[in-house]
């Protein structure tokens, strides 16, 4: 396989489980430092987890869940325009490329807990609404500046040179 495919792939479930689980964030994500010795065995994969998606996107359809088909292609298009579509590059993944994408996978979660036959699950939504509410604050504040921004980055990778490069070109600023 391509590393290219393999990249692209892991990249697309990635802002898929930053949805189901935002945290621990990152403006960046690198890219992995040894393309050339071999990628870490859940790029391998990442193909058969497209297609399961794929898959799960044709039974919805079959199951007339047509919420959740549009909402499922909103997120893929939305996603889709913001994978590097080569290996080169510095990064993997940004944070801030999955808002608009998840608007509509927000709303049919939503609209599923909302119409579920089990009260908790209303709870649940609240809860659930809570902490994602409490991880936007404190995302907030690492994106109050360039240099709060790019001081996160390093704190979490310290060997991502660009972070470096970019929180330099903050102070110059």
């Amino acid at each position: 396989f391509p590393v290219t495919i393999l990249i692209l792939g892991w990249s697309y479930l990635f802002y898929g489980v930053k949805f189901i689980f935002p945290w621990p964030l990152s403006a960046y994500y690198p890219l992995p430092d040894r393309i050339k010795e071999g990628l870490s065995w859940y790029y391998y994969v990442s193909p058969m987890g497209v297609l399961a998606i794929i898959a799960l996107v044709v039974y919805l359809h079959k199951r007339g869940e047509r919420l959740w088909v549009w909402a499922i292609a909103w997120f893929s298009a939305g996603v889709f325009l913001f994978l590097k579509l080569r290996a080169g590059g510095f990064f993997l993944a940004g944070d801030r490329y999955t808002y608009a994408a998840s608007i509509a996978l927000s709303l049919a979660l939503g609209h599923w807990i909302m119409n579920h036959k089990l009260p908790v699950m209303k709870w649940v939504g609240v809860f659930l609404l809570g902490v994602y509410l409490l991880l936007t604050l404190q995302q907030q504040q690492i994106w109050k500046s360039s240099r709060t921004l790019f001081s996160d980055v390093i704190r979490q990778y310290p060997d991502f040179y660009m972070a470096y490069i970019n929180l330099g070109t903050a102070y110059l600023s």
